[in-house]
């Protein structure tokens, strides 16, 4: 059958008063969900989530969603199409049709507006940040958290692997080809929230510092055509995203950058985005990175820091199982805001602005003191 790629199902993004509203109104419904059950199901029912991830792993990496964006497939149909056994797949789409990412008729299975994020196609596809989340090298660190708890000196990742994250991705090309596919992944999303949320009509020069391969800054500098970027991480990092930023359309208005964060960032951008990087480190090197910035923005430079804050409440399964990864790659953590404002003070600098994200995450815009 011809390959047929329909447009994305909708996808749409909320105002933050309405995120905010009914994520309180789904911790709620969680909470009774959870009252309603004995402990010991609600302890089976916990123990499944490693069977959620893989399988939706799979899904991802076999390309199924791509095969039932052509229409509706029997197991049997689709075993056929990707070449594995029909009862394996049956037993895998009966299961995450359990968890809301198929949807099942009879024999058929088809897309929900979940799987369809896990097209290749999707203009917000997630299959690579999937596939990322379910590696098997990803889950060699997560078998050294109890191993990890015993010690400040190391990571779980580093137990597992004998080298940090970063190091790891520096060495290992598929480990890097990946993460860097799945921060792409996600800074499509994280791009296009930014670029409809902050006002920087006004800036003539923005530094993505430890932007990856771009997806993000470049979402930035087609919102704002007179605006010029700097991409700057690690070398190895930015010799891959002359290709991605070509690809965007904006090649000839960034100058690629590597080097080393925590040693010096280049001077001279009015603006300097931290996106999803401040959470990666512990608290004495975030400090680091902050007053490296804080050197290169100078008197009349801003920088804005882009993270998820916790909150105080026991809802937040979402952060906290973020700030559980941090711990597991590099002993970095996710952060209330009064855990912001103690790394700002350290390294000189003050809160004077914030937005808040139609995600949820907020960005501080920050100044030296």
């Amino acid at each position: 059958m011809p390959r047929i790629d329909r447009p994305a199902l909708p996808t749409v993004t909320p105002p933050p008063w309405l995120l905010r509203a009914t994520l309180a109104a789904r911790r709620g419904v969680e909470r009774l969900h959870g009252a309603m059950a004995l402990p010991v199901v609600r302890l089976m029912d916990q123990t499944t989530s490693m069977a959620e991830v893989q399988a939706t792993a799979v899904f991802a990496r076999l390309g199924v969603a791509d095969h039932l964006a052509m229409g509706p497939r029997t197991a049997d149909e689709l075993a056929a199409e990707l070449g594995v056994e029909a009862d394996h797949l049956d037993r895998l789409l009966r299961f995450l049709a359990t968890r809301g990412i198929v949807k099942r008729r009879g024999t058929t299975y088809r897309l929900t507006s979940t799987s369809d994020l896990l097209r290749s196609a999707h203009p917000q596809s997630m299959r690579d940040w999937i596939t990322f989340q379910g590696a098997a090298w990803q889950w060699h660190a997560w078998e050294q958290l109890g191993a990890g708890m015993a010690t400040v000196d190391t990571t779980p990742f580093a137990l597992a692997h004998g080298r940090g994250f970063f190091d790891h991705l520096a060495h290992d090309s598929g480990a890097g080809t990946a993460f860097d596919a799945a921060m792409r992944s996600t800074s499509r999303l994280q791009g296009s929230l930014l670029a409809s949320a902050l006002v920087l009509d006004d800036v003539d020069h923005l530094c993505d510092v430890g932007g990856g391969t771009g997806t993000a800054l470049a979402a930035l500098l087609r919102a704002h055509p007179g605006m010029r970027g700097t991409l700057f991480d690690l070398p190895h990092v930015v010799d891959r995203a002359a290709e991605v930023l070509a690809a965007e359309g904006v090649a000839d208005r960034v100058a690629l950058v590597g080097g080393d964060m925590f040693t010096n960032v280049p001077a001279g951008a009015d603006r300097y985005l931290l996106s999803a990087i401040v959470h990666d480190w512990p608290d004495d090197q975030a400090v680091r990175l902050l007053q490296r910035v804080g050197e290169a923005m100078g008197t009349h430079g801003r920088a804005l820091v882009a993270e998820a804050e916790l909150p105080d409440h026991d809802g937040a399964a979402l952060e906290r199982s973020f700030d559980l990864l941090m711990l597991v790659l590099g002993g970095g953590r996710e952060r209330t805001r009064t855990g912001f404002e103690r790394l700002y003070d350290a390294a000189g600098m003050v809160l004077v602005g914030h937005t808040t994200l139609a995600n949820g995450w907020h960005v501080h815009e920050l100044a030296n003191a």
